[in-house]
């Protein structure tokens, strides 16, 4: 009897573990929906689940099952052990190279250098503007230290890309009191990428570009120059068919003024537009008299 009741107790404790987890993002403490989880046996996958539009699932594991991997986009996938597995699980950014760019030798680099974030929450808040309209929207990044500093990552949110993987560039220009200025990278192979349709929420390493933030801050952001053909898989540089649209927030501080979009086929935004100045004309009935919107960007500098 002894031998039937411990295989029972353990049969029992192995097929009964149950819990409910909740999935956050680890830069912002959000809760992640739709994420997927798969349940893995000796590394293969023998089921898998989402959590609710909460971040939440309340996983019961089978025997088997000795791990589990969490998938979402825009965030690293992380395995973790069955007996490891925690209430509140946090997911790191994925940050995506620039192509093309060669790696620089730096002895200092191997030193811990402490960071420092600017910009805006990347976060969708139900409002985006169309790339189709101006495929070129940058934001002011104030540099309120007054002090240059070498800048490490560009940060931005995409509400969707319809099913297209789009061709992007990172820009840069300099700042004279809110107006545009001069660029502050020539034109180069090394500020292209390529986003497919799942990357939405994306964080780009741009140490290797040697961006030196002045102490009038700068403008940063993004232009759309093409989309990938699906058929075909042939780059396509034009702005006609761009499907992409960047996550618009509310926000009252005073270098949301700031906020310019440009393209060529637009004749009312053919010249760099200031969102802000006109935001009457753009958001009228959505925005109160103190509010302005403003592009999900974001940076990290080095202090």
């Amino acid at each position: 009897y002894f031998i039937i009741y411990t295989i029972l107790f353990f049969t029992s404790f192995y097929t009964s573990i149950a819990q409910e987890i909740q999935i956050f993002s680890q830069e912002d403490k959000m809760p992640l929906p739709f994420a997927v989880i798969a349940f893995k046996a000796n590394g293969i996958i023998v089921d898998a689940t989402r959590t609710d539009d909460n971040g939440k699932i309340f996983l019961s594991l089978k025997v088997e099952v000795d791990s589990i991997e969490i998938y979402q986009f825009g965030y690293q996938t992380l395995s973790i052990c069955r007996k490891d597995i925690q209430n509140q699980i946090y997911l790191q950014d994925e940050v995506i190279p620039l192509a093309e760019v060669k790696l620089v030798s730096n002895k200092k680099s191997s030193k811990k250098r402490k960071i420092e974030k600017m910009g805006y929450p990347i976060k969708y808040k139900g409002v985006s503007w169309s790339m189709a309209l101006t495929p070129e929207i940058v934001a002011l990044m104030e540099n309120r230290s007054k002090k240059e500093k070498k800048v490490k990552s560009f940060s931005f949110r995409l509400y969707n890309s319809v099913g297209t993987s789009h061709i992007f560039k990172i820009i840069f220009y300099s700042n004279n009191n809110g107006i545009i200025g001069k660029p502050i990278l020539k034109d180069s192979p090394k500020q292209v990428f390529t986003l497919t349709p799942e990357q939405i929420k994306v964080k780009l390493d741009v140490t290797d570009l040697q961006i030196v933030m002045p102490k009038e801050g700068f403008f940063v952001g993004l232009e759309c120059i093409g989309y990938i053909d699906n058929n075909t898989n042939q780059n396509i540089f034009e702005v006609q068919n761009i499907k992409a649209s960047i996550c618009l927030l509310k926000s009252k501080i005073e270098s949301a003024k700031f906020v310019y979009t440009r393209g060529k086929l637009n004749k009312r935004m053919k010249d760099w537009y200031n969102m802000g100045i006109y935001k009457k004309d753009l958001f009228s009935t959505l925005l109160q008299e103190d509010e302005y919107f403003v592009p999900a960007f974001g940076i990290e500098v080095y202090e």
